[in-house]
């Protein structure tokens, strides 16, 4: 079957950036917009006396997926939002030092800076040499920053402009050995790679649930191990457990009741599960990521600069590229979309550019040929070349 008319994404277009927003399936659109119309039936009866019981069966569903609790998560409305509960419910004084990488993505650099500065804490960022040889190389760029004044180990599990799925196991056991809190962005993961939280040793993670799980735009959840949930003070105060619920935590009260929302998108994770399962199997994810491995190999041949990418991706289904230094990166970008409707990242991290491709179930061979072939034609242009 044409995998892609399951999808809404324009015909005209070939899209490659599926890691940024996600696209949302034709049939999960329709479970999202049921809700939606269920709520407006009888707002009073769906809002004051059946939102609790739904979100418990969504959010048990949920959990089942990423391997958790139910009890230790909850529905946010994206990655960034989770951070920023995390963050500034963590009691940073002046001289504590937040420990991340140079590979972070910039709405969360910009977040621990902000809050680093309005505590008087620091925000150190290790540089990570690219090309990542193995997991070694990289435990060891963090070995000689970790010191008494470390207070959190903030990283993301897979990078955002470098596409890199980082081993962070073995780096948070070691936080965790020192009474580090770990707090692990994970926007990337959800529907992308297995995860499973409760053996996990992160104490704090969030994903995305509009991206890789074609959730509808807004969907996400934070969850928190249970010996670190007293640290978290909501961002927004509403009933909490004054509310009358049905039975739950005071975690799941605080953070995930927050007056009236349109909770549609939360509820649709469900039917996102099943999407997955009877459409992105494992033979389906293999297939996607032979499809990144010929990609990823025409781009190395026509960039022709050296790859940032030695450490296995375990069926990772991004993969981003460094441009050559005399390239216009942004006009590269706009000449792709403008001339030939393709549409892919390019970003900037730590000085250099990165052409990114994502690649889903509904992008075909053909697809990637069109986009090689017109890379390889604007590459060959001086217009995109940059006068520095």
């Amino acid at each position: 079957m044409n995998v892609k008319s399951l999808f809404q994404i324009d015909n005209e277009v070939v899209f490659l950036n599926h890691g940024s927003f996600g696209a949302c399936p034709f049939s999960i659109m329709e479970e999202d917009q049921k809700w939606q119309k269920e709520m407006e039936r009888q707002p009073v009866e769906f809002i004051g006396r059946k939102h609790a019981e739904l979100l418990k069966f969504s959010r048990e569903k949920l959990a089942e997926f990423v391997g958790a609790k139910a009890d230790d998560l909850v529905y946010v409305s994206n990655a960034t939002n989770a951070l920023n509960m995390i963050a500034w419910s963590i009691d940073l004084k002046p001289g504590d030092e937040v420990l991340s990488t140079n590979l972070e993505y910039g709405a969360s650099d910009r977040m621990w800076e902000f809050i680093c500065q309005q505590k008087g804490a620091k925000y150190v960022k290790v540089e990570i040499q690219l090309p990542i040889e193995n997991e070694e190389s990289f435990l060891q760029a963090f070995l000689p920053h970790f010191n008494v004044k470390t207070k959190v180990l903030f990283l993301s599990m897979i990078t955002s402009s470098t596409a890199l799925y980082l081993p962070l196991h073995q780096l948070c056991k070691m936080a965790n050995s020192k009474n580090i809190i770990s707090i692990i962005d994970g926007a990337h993961v959800p529907g992308h790679i297995p995860i499973n939280l409760e053996t996990s040793p992160f104490d704090f993670f969030t994903g995305n649930c509009h991206k890789w799980m074609c959730a509808p735009k807004g969907t996400a959840f934070l969850y928190a191990k249970k010996e670190v949930q007293h640290m978290l003070k909501p961002l927004i105060i509403s009933w909490g457990k004054e509310i009358d619920t049905i039975n739950n935590t005071d975690f799941i009260n605080d953070f995930e009741y927050l007056g009236t929302r349109d909770i549609s998108g939360f509820l649709s994770v469900p039917a996102c599960i099943q999407f997955l399962d009877q459409y992105i199997d494992l033979k389906a994810r293999n297939q996607i990521h032979e499809l990144l491995i010929f990609a990823q190999n025409g781009i190395e041949t026509i960039l022709k600069t050296p790859s940032i990418l030695k450490i296995p991706q375990n069926k990772i289904q991004m993969y981003a590229h460094q441009l050559p230094a005399n390239v216009d990166g942004k006009l590269l970008k706009q000449k792709l979309y403008d001339d030939y409707k393709i549409e892919i990242p390019v970003s900037n991290q730590n000085g250099k550019q990165y052409l990114r491709i994502s690649v889903q179930i509904y992008n075909t061979k053909n697809e990637i040929d069109f986009f090689l072939d017109k890379l390889d034609i604007l590459l060959k242009k001086c217009e995109i070349k940059s006068i520095n």
